[in-house]
């Protein structure tokens, strides 16, 4: 624990960021795709607090029917009652989808054809919004003062916002504004390349350490 509390005041003292607690994404893998699809995803695991329902419910206020809600999240089997209310809920409706623990491929695929992210957890760092930037996905989030307040530039790569409401504002703004959309796309790919990707964290991490050297 010393370790870790002296890389935490380098990193404070020297302006690098927390480094330490920082998941990089591999911009490698996580490229953006020239084909998309009216999708808009999330990617969070099948807890009750993240409250899906009002996440439903917030497609549905969109009433844009050649658009898709896709969520995928994992899920364990203490939280299987609540995945099965929340398929009820949902009942017929074939443009929202919820797949459990999907595998990485699948996963990967929807990130590539989706054209929004959204977020409704602020809780932690969330690698998801890493990932969702680095495909290209104009992000729309909880989390202003936390995880992913750190990882989107508001505004610019994505939104930052505090209610279900705030969220079907912005998405409508992207939704309306084609060359809008596009422009937060090349941002949200920039952003992930020139500060989330693997090799900034190399090199970010490897600076910490041999500031604690000298």
């Amino acid at each position: 624990f010393q370790a870790e509390d002296g890389i935490r005041d380098v990193e404070r003292s020297r302006g690098l960021g927390d480094v330490y607690k920082r998941q990089p994404v591999d911009t490698d893998v996580f490229t953006p795709d020239e084909e998309r699809e009216n999708i808009i995803l999330c990617v969070l695991r099948f807890l009750p607090a993240y409250k899906f329902e009002n996440l439903i419910d917030a497609f549905r206020k969109l009433k844009r029917n050649d658009y898709s809600l896709v969520i995928i999240g994992g899920l364990t089997n203490e939280n299987r009652i609540y995945y099965e209310s929340l398929r009820k809920y949902v009942k017929d409706e074939e443009n929202i989808k919820l797949i459990a623990n999907a595998d990485f491929n699948l996963l990967l695929n929807y990130y590539k054809r989706s054209k929004f992210f959204w977020f409704p957890s602020g809780a932690y760092y969330g690698i998801a919004v890493a990932e969702a930037q680095s495909v290209g996905l104009p992000t729309i989030s909880f989390g202003a003062d936390s995880g992913p307040g750190e990882i989107i530039i508001n505004g610019k790569t994505g939104y930052l916002v505090a209610n279900f409401d705030e969220m079907i504002e912005r998405t409508k703004m992207l939704l309306n504004d084609e060359e809008l959309w596009r422009s937060m796309s090349i941002a949200a790919r920039k952003n992930a390349v020139e500060r989330l990707g693997l090799d900034i964290f190399r090199n970010k991490f490897r600076d910490v350490i041999e500031m604690i050297r000298r």
